[in-house]
Parts: C-alpha cells; structure tokens; sequence
C-alpha cells in the first residue's frame, strides 16, 4: 500500500516520474510472482496425484514413479529460472548499453582519425 502513496504532487514531473516507476515495480513483481505459480503449476499436479494414489492404494505404477522423480527436482530448476530472469535481463541490458555507449565513442573517434573533416561535418550536423 505504501507504493501507492505518491510522495510528491502527482501534476509534478518527479510526482509522475515515480508513479511510473512504482507502476513497473509492481509490473515486475506481478508477473514475477506469475512465474512461480506457472512453475508450481507444472510439476506438482502430477505430483500431488501420485502421492494420493500411492497412498490410496499404497501401489505407485512405474510411470508416476518416474514422472515423481523428473518433475519434482524440475521445479527446483524451473524456480531457478524465475529467480535469476530479472538478474539476468538487468545484466544483459547493462552490458548493451556499455557496448553502446563503448561504439558511439569509438565510432567518433575512429571517424575523426580516419577524415578530420568528418568530425566537423559531424559537429555542425549537430549543431555544435
């Protein structure tokens, strides 16, 4: 509840600026939390049937046996996935944009050393 709370005027550009912010926040740990149901989702129906027919008839077939000792390490891993995703992209957009950031600044000077006119074409393109 406290994300809701604007803790500037909402009409102020910073009032926005963090509702936005507050709002993708809240986006993240949706379909984060989304995920983690999908993951349960996967493994422990088959699971939980296995376990209650196992103890209904105190018989497991094969196959459940098998199915049990696949799926429930696999949601162990699937959570993994779930847990390290944002980690993952937050990284990965990092590194884009320092590779970005690395060619913009070569591309300059690699283009200044080649034809020096080509940084004052360049600079009155820009204004500057």
């Amino acid at each position: 509840r406290y994300m809701n709370k604007p803790t500037r005027s909402s009409s102020s550009p910073q009032g926005q600026q963090q509702q936005r912010r507050n709002k993708t926040v809240q986006e993240k740990v949706f379909w984060q939390s989304v995920s983690y149901v999908a993951a349960f989702m996967i493994s422990w129906p088959v699971v939980m049937a296995g376990a209650l027919r196992g103890g209904a008839t105190g018989d497991l077939p094969y196959g459940f046996g098998v199915s049990l000792a696949i799926l429930a390490p696999l949601q162990g891993f699937v959570n993994s996935i779930v847990y390290f995703r944002p980690r993952m992209s937050w990284w990965g957009s990092k590194l884009q944009r320092m590779e970005m950031s690395n060619n913009n600044s070569s591309g300059a000077i690699l283009s200044s050393r080649i034809d020096p006119s080509l940084q004052v074409a360049s600079e009155l393109s820009q204004g500057g």
